[in-house]
């Protein structure tokens, strides 16, 4: 189970990544996010500033879809959308990831166990209500509003505190959705089968190949043929043991410790050693292939290209992301929720990259024929949200 938890993880957060990547809304933006982790009360402070709004069409257009959409956006109405369900818009810190910055999904609160998904850049489009597993009023939402940064940029923000107990109910139906998947063999499957002749073990030198066949194929936008779950692994016999015996204890899952999500691996001490050295020369070789798709991106000559910011994105997740060995026989993977949250994301006062000329002309659309839509109150400036959240002082403005 642990090697199909991990699949399982990864296969769910490609779909999500897939599925953000392909999905648009009617609005476009850049997301900034500012976050906090209060030890003493174990909660997360987020501020969340949309900036720079404008019609998605134009960033289609921009980034060479084929056959982008040439239908006005109504751009006013989404604005108003927006400003009737602010008081219950509840913001995720998480970073964005689609490349068009069309997608951002966030929850509206309906009642206590009652919500439904939103699309801040799309939120006319709205979703079924259904149960929730926690009690959303537990989270505490700082209304926020609409204001510019400069003449042609209208933004948005929000603020919001998440107790961590809202947290490690997501984590543990995490979990609890992963145990049950079914899709590939159980370790001691796996030991059986390659007894019996069913299945050989791949030694980490071709795993790590492996891995790097394909990272090199990202630059074609390929997908690497996958060999079945018992001939990819790289785990010895003995550390397969190990990690059954730590399932029968219930010790393989995810484990929330303020704010640090970790799964640790019970392995051999060799394995340990092979899965970090694995680890060390697949990130590295990661962002050298970044890099280079970045450079592709300013050469028209060049494929499989990509636009700097969002490497610089995914670069910054990475670096959320940790490997180490708590002890010789034990793997931890680590995720650093502020970092992952801030740090995948622009802070709220940063210089954002500049705008195509086109996606700036609708940014400036936007911002002028957002006046007498909705309110904007000239008195809010990004710097002073991010200096009242930073001591503690953001409050609603409405």
């Amino acid at each position: 189970m642990a090697a199909r938890n991990i699949r399982a993880w990864a296969r769910l957060i490609g779909c999500g990544v897939a599925a953000v990547l392909m999905l648009a809304g009617c609005l476009a933006g850049e997301k900034t996010v500012i976050i906090t982790y209060d030890p003493l009360h174990d909660q997360f402070l987020y501020l969340v500033v949309y900036q720079r709004l404008r019609s998605s069409t134009t960033m289609v257009r921009q980034n060479g879809a084929a056959g982008a959409p040439a239908q006005p956006a109504d751009d006013a109405g989404e604005l108003k959308v927006i400003e009737k369900d602010e008081q219950e818009f509840i913001p995720f810190p998480t970073p964005t990831l689609s490349l068009f910055g069309e997608f951002d999904l966030g929850a509206l609160r309906l009642g206590p166990h009652t919500g439904r998904t939103f699309n801040f850049f799309d939120p006319s489009k709205s979703q079924e209500g259904g149960q929730t597993l926690v009690d959303l009023d537990q989270i505490r939402i700082i209304p926020g509003g609409f204001f510019r940064r400069g003449e042609d940029d209208l933004c948005y923000y929000q603020g919001a505190m998440l107790p961590g107990k809202f947290v490690d109910v997501e984590v543990d139906a995490l979990n609890q959705a992963m145990s049950r998947d079914t899709s590939s063999p159980s370790p001691l499957t796996i030991v059986s089968d390659r007894a019996a002749g069913k299945a050989k073990r791949i030694s980490w030198d071709n795993f790590t190949a492996r891995c790097l066949k394909g990272i090199r194929q990202m630059r074609q936008y390929q997908s690497t043929t996958q060999s079945s779950d018992a001939e990819s692994l790289p785990l010895s016999d003995d550390s397969l043991r190990l990690l059954a015996k730590q399932m029968r204890r219930g010790q393989l899952k995810l484990v929330r410790d303020h704010a640090v999500i970790f799964l640790r691996l019970d392995l051999t001490q060799q394995d340990v050693q092979q899965a970090r050295k694995c680890w060390s020369i697949v990130t590295a070789a990661f962002r050298d292939q970044l890099n280079e798709m970045v450079a592709a991106y300013s050469d028209d000559q060049l494929p499989g290209g990509l636009p700097p910011d969002v490497a610089a994105r995914l670069l910054k997740i990475m670096d959320s992301i940790t490997l180490t060995a708590p002890d010789a026989g034990t793997l931890q993977f680590s995720v650093d929720v502020l970092r992952f949250c801030s740090s995948a994301s622009f802070r709220p006062t940063d210089d954002l990259p500049p705008l195509a000329d086109d996606a700036a002309a609708s940014a400036a659309e936007t911002s002028k024929d957002a006046s007498g839509v909705v309110k904007i109150d000239p008195s809010v400036s990004v710097q002073q949200l991010q200096a009242d959240f930073l001591s503690g002082k953001l409050t609603s403005r409405r």
